[in-house]
């Protein structure tokens, strides 16, 4: 957990505080014991763990791209998802597993670091807008894998 957005983010994280995720979200669906039709279906039962589950897809597809991702934690206020540097930038991210994007968290980030872009991942398709001052980029959470080449540019 960082709560202090600075480089490098190593130095600012506290150890104390962080999150449990699964290496595959085949084993986490399978180890949770969530049927395959469930996710499948989109049940309304469903609505909570799959963000978790979302969370944990993002985590697993940053981490092949070499990427060492933090959240953000702002006191008992907002929590932004991932947080990471590419060369001398920290860059926000914000999981959704839902077509509805909106992100109290990302915003109040945006608003406290002005970031000169971030990331929203969801099931919307590709799309650009300003979140304050941030050229928020939203992709579709199967194009994670082109992350970095919207951070190059």
């Amino acid at each position: 957990m960082v709560s202090n957005a600075e480089l490098p983010l190593s130095f600012q994280a506290n150890a104390t505080y962080f999150k449990v995720y699964m290496s595959d979200v085949g084993l986490l669906r399978k180890k949770s014991g969530v049927s395959w039709r469930t996710i499948l279906e989109d049940s309304d039962l469903y609505r909570n763990f799959k963000g978790a589950f979302t969370e944990n897809y993002v985590l697993t597809e940053l981490i092949t791209q070499e990427i060492h991702p933090y959240f953000w934690r702002s006191g008992n206020t907002a929590e932004l998802d991932f947080l990471f540097e590419y060369e001398d930038r920290i860059i926000p991210v914000e999981a959704k597993a839902q077509i509805h994007t909106r992100a109290k968290s990302y915003q109040e980030y945006c608003k406290k670091y002005n970031p000169e872009i971030g990331f929203k991942l969801s099931l919307k398709n590709v799309g650009d807008n300003t979140v304050g001052k941030t050229d928020t980029i939203s992709l579709p959470l199967y194009l994670i894998w082109m992350l970095k080449k919207y951070c190059a540019k």
